[in-house]
């Protein structure tokens, strides 16, 4: 019962100092038509396996465990160090270090090991499996397209988008199924850690999860589309279909629970009668550890100071409400410019910290305009100063039209070709207080499918670009 006790204090202390990460993770729990709508479902089987766990563990150590205490320490500044970077993903992913050690310092080593495959569970709840997504869409575009060869049916497939005699259906981000795939592997996971049973069954259970959850939604895609050429578009189905998803998930998913019946499950074990709790020193000295971390962040001066920007007309750009809508997106900043120049479009965008809590390095899910552009190729070139710039042809779609693009993004005077790099670089800027982030774009219309006759056009205008942006930024 002492346990108990310490740990539901300890319990509102986490919740107390991590407030706001907390509060961002149950936003995302929340939003019951994204990819984390599971969230809560995963911190009640949580809390079931914790709680559990808890009463069967034997007596905490009497002594402080000081590595324990200090791992806690640094997982609690490092958490301090990704909330003053606004880092959201280093931020919630840091909780799990933090109640590792948290349990390591009140419980002792051995029955940390124990929970430790329960407090494994919450990886599902926190979202950073989004970047699967763009794999997942790919997989399901080819598996559906594929069935969809195979069918007797009328149908023009170019990328992700399907062409049927009266309209058009694309696989898009909300296509990837990424909700059932998480979904499926966490209930695997939690059947691993109720059953008792071999390794290698425990293997099998995980791998007929995943398959079932990639399933699911291919076969999901197909019925749509089948729904959707048989009925000429006219179906409900075809616009709405998240209910039909979830009903086909748990049927598919029936077999997997009903061989989960078949396992023998873990018995619970009593717990000592000489059990003791944990000790008021090894509670009080645990708390400063784990508030280490929020009370540093709010004692740290953040005040943010936006860049002196040169005047962007004179240099023949315009300013966009948003950014352009080309094959390349640019991230939604707080300045967007574009600037005609000869056969050249030259799209730039520049971002800075405008607040303690915004982004450095402004999110977008996919640079790719998958809605009406294929890309078929990829590569990098160098300007004569060594820059690299990313070389990408595109197609829009359906059609016979060809673009080529150059692309680059630049944090803190660091150059980059890729987006996720872009979010790292974001950390060294801040820690060196380089408070500017800029992206552009310089994209030109080719009658072909090859972009070697404009390679040389296009470096001289990033060059040009470059100039252009440092002048602005100066």
């Amino acid at each position: 019962m002492a346990t108990y006790r310490n740990f539901a204090i300890v319990a509102a202390i986490v919740i107390v100092a991590f407030y706001q990460t907390l509060v961002d993770l149950m936003g995302s729990w929340l939003k019951f038509d994204e990819s984390q709508s599971h969230g809560l479902i995963i911190i009640a089987l949580f809390i079931h396996l914790f709680t559990g766990q808890l009463k069967q563990l034997p007596s905490p150590p009497a002594t402080l465990n000081w590595l324990a205490l200090m791992g806690l320490s640094a997982s609690s500044l490092v958490w301090c160090l990704a909330a003053m970077l606004n880092i959201e993903a280093i931020e919630q992913l840091s909780l799990l270090p933090i109640l590792f050690f948290l349990c390591w310092s009140l419980l002792g080593l051995r029955s940390t090991v124990t929970l430790t495959p329960s407090i494994a569970l919450l990886i599902f709840a926190i979202p950073i499996w989004d970047y699967l997504t763009p794999t997942l869409i790919d997989a399901s575009s080819y598996v559906v397209m594929t069935l969809i060869q195979l069918s007797s049916i009328t149908a023009f497939i170019d990328g992700n988008s399907i062409y049927l005699p009266h309209g058009r259906i694309d696989i898009a981000d909300g296509c990837s199924g990424l909700r059932y795939f998480i979904i499926a592997i966490a209930l695997a996971y939690y059947l691993i850690l109720t059953s008792k049973t071999t390794h290698l069954t425990k293997v099998k259970v995980l791998g007929i999860a995943i398959a079932l959850g990639l399933f699911t939604n291919w076969l999901r895609i197909y019925i749509i589309i089948m729904v959707a050429h048989f009925t000429e578009m006219e179906s409900s189905l075809v616009k709405d279909h998240e209910l039909f998803g979830w009903l086909l998930f748990f049927i598919v998913c029936l077999p997997l629970v009903y061989f989960a019946r078949s396992l023998p499950h873990y018995e619970p074990t009593m717990p000592s009668a000489n059990s003791a709790g944990v000790t008021k020193l090894t509670l009080v000295v645990s708390v400063i550890a784990l508030t280490s971390g929020p009370l540093l962040h709010q004692l740290m001066n953040t005040k943010v100071t936006p860049p002196n920007l040169g005047n962007w007309q004179q240099l023949g750009y315009q300013q966009l409400s948003s950014p352009t809508n080309g094959p390349f997106q640019l991230p939604s900043s707080n300045l967007n410019l574009r600037k005609q120049s000869g056969a050249t479009l030259r799209d730039v965008a520049i971002h800075w910290q405008d607040s303690q809590d915004s982004d450095l390095v402004p999110y977008i899910a996919n640079s790719l305009n998958r809605d009406y552009w294929t890309q078929l190729q990829t590569s990098t070139l160098q300007t004569p100063k060594q820059q690299s710039l990313q070389l990408n042809l595109y197609n829009r779609k359906a059609t016979n039209q060809y673009r080529c693009t150059v692309s680059w993004y630049r944090v803190g005077g660091m150059q980059t070709t890729h987006y996720n790099i872009a979010k790292l670089l974001q950390i060294l800027a801040l820690l060196s207080q380089h408070n500017q982030f800029s992206a552009a774009v310089i994209s030109i219309n080719s009658e072909t499918a090859n972009c070697d006759p404009h390679q040389q056009q296009l470096i001289d205008a990033a060059i040009e670009t470059h100039n252009d942006i440092d002048q602005l930024t100066e």
